[in-house]
């Protein structure tokens, strides 16, 4: 397996648990664990195959390149409960 593979398959396994607890935490107590930013990055990079910035990084989430130029990418994520209505 290469390393970037094994690296995606790390970090599936690692944002499992999160994911799983920002929910319980949810119906528990009502309000959100906090960590939507970050599942929002982590899904969009294993989804559309950009690359994630380091953390902090001002301006923009990810990059991307586009016909041979780099574009930088901002990620926003939202958590849409069962019974709302988006939009």
């Amino acid at each position: 397996m290469e390393l970037k593979n094994l690296n995606l398959q790390f970090a599936t396994d690692a944002m499992h648990l999160p994911m799983q607890l920002a929910r319980r935490y949810h119906a528990v107590t009502g309000k959100p664990l906090g960590i939507t930013g970050e599942v929002a990055e982590y899904e969009v990079a294993r989804i559309l195959g950009v690359q994630l910035t380091p953390a902090r990084n001002a301006g923009y989430d990810a990059t991307e390149n586009v016909n041979g130029r780099m574009r930088r990418l901002q990620i926003k994520g939202r958590c849409l409960l069962p019974d709302c209505k988006p939009g």
